[in-house]
């Protein structure tokens, strides 16, 4: 089932959020009306109750029906801030249903009665529902006659909204029905609009006979968050749809042209292999059965090639002995469109014994044809010469298209599931990992020679992040390295200490992920540091990394560090919070987007050879935004001409004013922190500072502390403090200063970035 825009009916309603019409305990995929439940709960019009049901038999308020028709005209957000005072006297102000209310009164959607009120909670009618629903496709008393009902409900039938229902007009609709004809509304044409359906008048695109074609699993090319289809290429907004690869169904798009709401179409299939190809545009086939067949192709037949729409007299070339077809259409063999299969999901991964150099010819054993070779190596473009050893490579030979994988995981072997005789998945690092191959499963297994549980392993992962190999490495291993995130104790629930208490790390890795590893004791003085990991025992052992294999500042221009060559797949830790922050956060960068040329001495905080040539691996840095200076900033001079611009920027800091030129214009304040860098004596960037706290007094302030109206921020040591009463004239303060402020002054405290993202206090202005 797929979730999608605007928000689903909660509250009083007690439509509850759940992800799917087929989670629900009294909805069968066989009923009448589950597609119309499913896609009304992808568009946020109607969902089900908090204990997992739908309740098809109950019936509806007038309040809940008005709530369901603002959410399927969209309008949920505009009700609520538009709504104002209700507009019925038996309708209470603060009731959920006001908004909605108003709305379709408003509109003339739902009306109230003679006598002033709306009934909220009046059981809503047959001829009131087909009422409401003709007025949303925009049909009023001029266009269907003046006698109600009878003008709404021969207008519903004449739409075929009705079909299958046996109301009388006053009978109240319960869930299942009323699901059924808003469905049905939505891919109604509008009063007057011959083309153009309800959904399309909102705003959304509707493609019928849409055929999904792959996602990135299949088209390597596509982001991960891509489908191609019959009609294009396009981005999901509701990510289930990723599993619908291969169906054919109606689409339905937003605005901005994302996949919201598919609605698979029944389509019988059938998966042949070719034996023969004739000349008369017919081939030769075997089902997967064995019953063997002819069929004769129209030029013009629908097929789909390489993740394109095309047809048969355009792709017959590429259809030979052995392809793969799947045909689609009814279930009498009335075939519509076939997919030549050319995707990899049959192709096995090959392990990348060494580096890859121009002599190789074959790669796993498999001869590589280098003409017109496309290769992806983690989803990027690349090239041959940047497979290395211990890649994983996915080679598909029928569409000479490479898919390279180069994660790894190194840990303790925690854990097989469901048994270690039986293995299909593995614990390592605290994370579970199915197992893809026969070549890992026997090393995993309780075969001889497999590994036990408490070894040291390193998984080689694959498509999914499934296990493909697994191997021991003898060069410099990532996973040798880590920073300690937190530590805890717990009791075992699995693995060799089943139901005994276990000391653990949570760890930061090279490879971006976090990783729990159990440890040989606590090692929760070592928070924020870089570790080097020996796995051993059944535990992890750590001892603190030394500061550094290199010295100096880092050349990131000419990949050097100390005279140390930086390697092209080097690993970068950077710690994004200060260092006396109570929390440590932490990401890896990619070297070759770095925005600096330079990175100072201060801060690398180690560098890790990966060879006996000393060439650096790994870098652990602080917080490359740091390399910014704090001032105040004084004015600021604009000198245009015509398209180019230059201009002039006072900026007070360590008691003294600097001007500055740049050919940016920069949006800032006058009289406020700012922090900038200077490339070559320009200002190349420039940006206000985060206000964290404003205040009269200062309460107390010490060493890297300061408090403020009962708050303690930590602050830096180098704490930048002005007083900007008078803007002509700043002055340079001390902490000492700040204790002897009276109420008169206001302090504001400036940072970096916020404190919930480890900021500190680096910048405090005083005014009178």
């Amino acid at each position: 089932m797929k979730r999608l825009i605007s928000a689903a009916l909660a509250a009083v309603l007690a439509l509850g959020m759940f992800p799917a019409a087929y989670a629900y305990t009294d909805v069968n995929e066989n009923d009448s009306y589950y597609q119309a439940v499913e896609r009304l709960e992808d568009f946020g019009i109607l969902s089900g109750y908090d204990d997992g049901t739908f309740r098809p038999e109950n019936t509806l308020t007038r309040a809940e029906f008005a709530k369901i028709v603002v959410c399927a005209l969209n309008k949920e957000t505009t009700a609520k801030s538009n709504s104002g005072a209700s507009k019925f006297y038996d309708v209470p102000q603060g009731l959920w249903s006001v908004p909605y209310i108003n709305y379709v009164s408003q509109n003339s959607l739902i009306v109230g009665y003679a006598d002033g009120t709306f009934q909220p909670d009046k059981e809503i009618t047959y001829a009131e529902a087909l009422t409401v629903l003709c007025r949303i496709l925009q049909y009023q008393e001029a266009d269907v006659g003046y006698f109600w009902p009878n003008n709404y409900l021969d207008q519903a039938a004449a739409l075929g909204l009705t079909e299958g229902m046996s109301y009388a007009a006053n009978d109240p609709i319960n869930r299942a029905s009323a699901a059924i004809l808003v469905d049905r509304v939505l891919f109604e044409d509008v009063n007057g609009q011959t083309d153009q359906n309800l959904l399309e008048s909102l705003g959304y695109t509707v493609l019928e006979d849409c055929f999904i074609i792959a996602s990135k699993n299949e088209d390597v090319s596509l982001n991960s968050d891509q489908l191609r289809t019959s009609e294009g290429v396009f981005q999901v907004e509701n990510t289930d749809i990723l599993s619908e690869v291969g169906k054919m169904g109606t689409l339905v798009l937003t605005s901005a042209q994302k996949m919201k709401q598919f609605t698979e179409q029944e389509l019988a299939s059938m998966n042949v292999v070719v034996t023969k190809v004739n000349s008369d545009n017919s081939i030769e086939y075997q089902t997967e059965t064995g019953e063997k067949s002819t069929y004769k192709f129209d030029n013009t037949f629908v097929t789909y090639l390489d993740y394109a729409k095309s047809t048969y007299s355009a792709v017959k070339g590429s259809i030979k002995e052995d392809t793969d077809l799947t045909f689609y259409g009814d279930t009498y063999g009335n075939w519509s469109f076939a997919v030549v299969d050319s995707t990899e999901s049959a192709v096995e991964p090959v392990l990348a014994e060494k580096d890859y150099t121009a002599q190789d010819d074959t790669i796993g054993g498999i001869p590589i044809n280098k003409e017109n070779l496309t290769v992806y190596r983690d989803g990027t473009a690349a090239t041959l010469e940047d497979i290395q050893k211990n890649d994983v490579v996915y080679y598909n030979t029928k569409t000479n298209v490479m898919d390279v994988y180069t994660k790894k995981v190194t840990g303790i072997y925690y854990d097989a599931q469901p048994s270690k005789a039986y293995v299909t998945s593995v614990t390592v690092g605290g994370k579970e990992y199915t197992i893809a191959t026969d070549a890992a499963t026997a090393m995993l297994d309780a075969s001889a020679g497999s590994y036990a549980i408490g070894d040291k392993v390193t998984l080689l992962l694959g498509k999914d992040d499934e296990v493909a190999f697994v191997v021991e490495l003898s060069d410099f291993n990532e996973f040798d390295y880590g920073v300690v995130m937190s530590t805890y104790t717990r009791i075992a629930d699995s693995g060799a200490n089943e139901g005994a208490s276990e000391v653990v790390a949570e760890m930061f890795m090279p490879d971006g992920g976090t990783y729990v590893y159990v440890t040989d004791r606590d090692y929760k003085d070592y928070i924020g540091d870089l570790m080097h990991l020996t796995y051993e025992n059944g535990v992890v052992s750590m001892t603190k990394a030394g500061s550094s294999d290199a010295y100096g500042a880092l050349d990131v221009t000419n990949r050097t560090l100390g005279g140390k060559t930086v390697l092209r797949d080097v690993k970068i830790i950077q710690r994004t919070s200060d260092d006396d922050s109570e929390t440590v956060t932490l990401e890896t960068l990619n070297f070759d987007t770095l925005d600096v040329t330079e990175i100072p001495e201060s801060k690398l905080i180690a560098s890790i050879s990966a060879n006996a040539f000393g060439d650096i691996g790994l870098l652990y840095v602080k917080d490359l935004s740091g390399t910014y200076e704090c001032g105040i900033l004084k004015s600021k001079t604009d000198q245009a001409a015509g398209d180019t611009y230059s201009g002039t920027y006072k900026i007070y800091m360590d008691g003294a004013m600097t001007t500055y030129s740049s050919n940016i214009n920069f949006n800032v304040v006058l009289n406020e922190p700012v922090q900038f860098k200077i490339e070559g004596g320009n200002l190349t960037e420039l940006q206000r500072m985060t206000l964290i706290a404003s205040s009269d007094s200062v309460e107390a302030v010490e060493g890297t502390r300061i408090m403020l109206d009962g708050t303690v921020y930590k602050m830096s040591d180098d704490v930048l403090i002005v007083d900007i009463t008078d803007t002509s004239n700043y002055k340079t303060l001390s902490i000492d200063d700040l204790t002897a402020l009276n109420s008169i002054h206001t302090v504001q405290i400036y940072s970096d970035k916020t404190i919930a993202k480890g900021g500190i206090v680096r910048a405090i202005t005083v005014k009178q």
